[in-house]
């Protein structure tokens, strides 16, 4: 029996402050790359990355501040090392 293979679209952000909320709340980093000075983060599942998004323009997350704190340590570690 062939297991059916689901696609989800990929969210891409420059803001490293949405990117370390996305890293934050569990959202798997596909890839990451430097273009034109700024460092562009790739995370799979488009539709989850969006509603994360929308939710904290509107005040409405809530996150471990410790998950938070670390999860910018790694995306700027990213940043510094393209």
């Amino acid at each position: 029996m062939k297991k059916k293979m689901e696609y989800k679209e990929l969210y891409k952000t420059k803001d490293s402050e949405l990117a370390s909320l996305l890293y934050a709340k569990k959202q798997a980093l596909d890839s990451s790359y430097r273009e034109n000075g700024s460092v562009f983060f790739i995370f799979e599942d488009s539709e989850n990355c969006e509603r994360i998004v929308a939710d904290y323009y509107r005040g409405k997350i809530t996150i471990n501040a410790k998950e938070l704190f670390d999860s910018i340590k790694t995306i700027k570690s990213i940043i510094y090392s393209k």
